[in-house]
């Protein structure tokens, strides 16, 4: 397997312990859409040990990792080899994987 599948497949692996912390919460608070809730997401960068949260609301996690190959990571965690910065913010920046990656690590 090639590092940059190994990378991209840990970006993956994190995103699906976000989404599956996020769903657990709005389980345990029907009826809100996730907008009064926020938590402390890991940072989905390739590095499986990196550590790093972001403090996103529910909904905004969801919006910002909707479509998939998008990753929330901490700023200068971006791997531009595998991967474009496509939004800036303070505490954090949104990257979209490259097609051909995400298609064979999904």
């Amino acid at each position: 397997m090639s590092s940059e599948l190994r990378r991209t497949e840990n970006e993956f692996i994190l995103q699906s312990r976000n989404d599956s912390i996020a769903d657990k919460v709005k389980d345990i608070a029907p009826g809100d859409t996730g907008k009064s809730i926020s938590l402390h997401f890991k940072c989905e960068c390739s590095d499986l040990n990196c550590g790093r949260e972001i403090t996103l609301r529910i909904d905004e996690y969801q919006r910002m990792t909707k479509n998939i190959g998008r990753f929330i990571v901490f700023p200068l965690h971006e791997q531009l080899d595998i991967e474009t910065a496509i939004e800036h913010y303070p505490e954090y920046n949104i990257v979209e994987k490259r097609l051909d990656l995400v298609e064979k690590a999904a």
